[in-house]
């Protein structure tokens, strides 16, 4: 990855050497893409408007020209010019990847997917095919209204507090439905249906050799088991089939939003670890800690059920005997969870221009001990350092059934076994203040991991939840590497594909 970039930047420095500027990339793509592609340079007027900008502002990836491909001939051809030329290029879709790997490509070509947005539902052969662009919320009301669903979107990134302070977040609504299946998915239907790529069918896609191709169970099989789960490092998908499911419970779900002081601290975690080994394959909960100067830090729980409203409350009751401060229970359409669970915060976030760092980590077991002295960390850092006050500990925790109903050899993804998916979501208003939010999540990661439970106390994330420097064997383990990395060299052996959380 990094040879590829410092071997641009040192070719254009050599004295005598003709370097290809954005202007003269932009006239040969002009001349040789397809008529529906278009081509736009940093410096047009309408740049920040036809092209997909990226949600975090942080240290970013930096083009020269964007191209916006048409047809999978143009995919090609983009890579197969970049290749020759030694001009890093990226395949953007939804434009929310945060790894710090993507600054190491500067100066490049971005490939972006915008027009690769179309979709569609089966209802018989219960299928949706979707374009490399398409998010989330493209198609939800059309799943709702065909009786099926997807596995659904969950809390993402400085949700809440980073929109009440800020106005700027995210939300898993407007993330690129390709881009999360090719790291695994998960979400609040995972308990149910399990990762997003365990619903993967097939995909059409070029790989780094400049070959179209179809992956699937039974075309390009191995290829396809490492497209879920490490897929961003092979190619571009211009396209992916998803097997979809019958509405459980009728399309609708109990939300149950709960807001409590810091001071229950304790008592939630002891709640939330009593539901570790049996809970229901409908619950999903999600906690998001944050601070308010005003009125301190505050937990937020949301629990949602894909059940009847008055069986999810029987489930939630030991959150509901610590009286919350704030209670909102509702009942939600499939199509209206990602907009209104979590006070409906998550929905608001989808503002891009933020900036953000993620310290990802896997915990296989609820620690109370531990996650009492995070909050209390966090209690203390924030209300000292008003430039930490944006900054968030967020945790997701699903039943293991929809997991567990795919062996763990059937795809590249590693980390089936994870009890709850925790991540401190660093966020602040300028870059100077990024030391010192690095340092305060770093902290917490560290304190985190002592009591994670990996094996042998190592460093275990979800790959699109990574910080970015945690390396390979984080991401995808020791045991599943070489395999990935022989698809790396038979389907990318120049690496082309190596700004993301690579594959060496």
């Amino acid at each position: 990855m990094h040879q590829t970039v410092l071997g641009f930047l040192a070719l254009c420095a050599l004295p005598g050497i003709r370097c290809l500027t954005g202007p003269q990339i932009a006239i040969h793509f002009e001349k040789t893409l397809s008529p529906a592609s278009r081509v736009h340079l940093p410096t047009d007027p309408n740049y920040s408007n036809e092209t997909i900008q990226r949600w975090n502002i942080f240290n970013p990836p930096t083009y020269i020209v964007s191209v916006q491909p048409a047809l999978d001939t143009d995919v090609q051809e983009v890579i197969s010019y970049s290749h020759a030329n030694s001009i890093p290029f990226l395949g953007t879709g939804g434009g929310h990847g945060y790894s710090t790997t993507l600054s190491a490509l500067q100066n490049g070509i971005e490939m972006d997917l915008g027009l690769f947005n179309t979709s569609s539902i089966d209802t018989v052969a219960n299928t949706m095919t979707v374009g490399g662009s398409v998010i989330f919320s493209d198609v939800f009301s059309a799943l709702q209204e065909a009786g099926k669903e997807l596995r659904e979107g969950a809390l993402s990134s400085s949700a809440t507090w980073v929109y009440l302070h800020r106005q700027a977040a995210t939300g898993c609504s407007c993330v690129g439905i390709v881009g999360a299946t090719l790291g695994g998915g998960i979400g609040y239907y995972s308990g149910l249906h399990g990762l997003i790529s365990d619903s993967l069918h097939s995909v059409r896609m070029v790989t780094g050799t400049g070959e179209l191709l179809t992956a699937s169970a039974t075309s390009n099989a191995d290829l396809f088991w490492g497209i879920k789960g490490a897929g961003f490092n092979y190619g571009v998908v211009t396209e992916a089939t998803y097997r979809v499911y019958n509405h459980t419970n009728g399309g609708e779900a109990m939300s149950a939003d709960m807001m409590f002081p810091a001071t229950f601290n304790g008592s939630i975690w002891e709640t939330v670890k009593g539901f570790v080994g049996k809970q229901p394959k409908a619950l999903s909960l999600n906690v998001a800690i944050g601070f308010e100067p005003t009125i301190g830090l505050r937990i937020i729980v949301n629990a949602l059920y894909v059940g009847p409203l008055d069986a999810g409350k029987a489930l939630i009751k030991p959150f509901l005997d610590l009286q919350p401060m704030n209670l909102n229970i509702s009942t939600l359409s499939y199509a209206e969870i990602s907009d209104n669970a979590i006070y409906g915060l998550v929905a608001r976030g989808c503002i891009r221009g933020v900036n953000y760092t993620s310290f990802g980590i896997n915990l296989y077991d609820v620690d109370v001990a531990t996650l009492v002295e995070v909050v209390n960390y966090m209690n203390t850092s924030m209300s000292a350092n008003p430039v930490l006050g944006i900054s968030e500990f967020t945790s997701a925790q699903f039943a293991p059934y929809g997991f567990e109903l795919y062996a763990d050899d059937t795809s590249a993804y590693p980390y089936r076994n994870t009890v709850v998916y925790s991540r401190i979501d660093g966020s602040f208003l300028s870059a100077a203040d990024a030391p010192v939010v690095e340092t305060f999540a770093s902290n917490l990661r560290k304190l985190l991991q002592t009591t994670a439970g990996a094996p042998n106390g190592a460093l275990q994330v979800y790959v699109h939840y990574a910080k970015g420097d945690e390396g390979p064997e984080a991401w995808y383990t020791a045991e599943k590497l070489p395999r990935l990395q022989q698809l790396k060299a038979k389907h990318d052996p120049a690496e082309l594909f190596g700004f993301y959380n690579a594959v060496p």
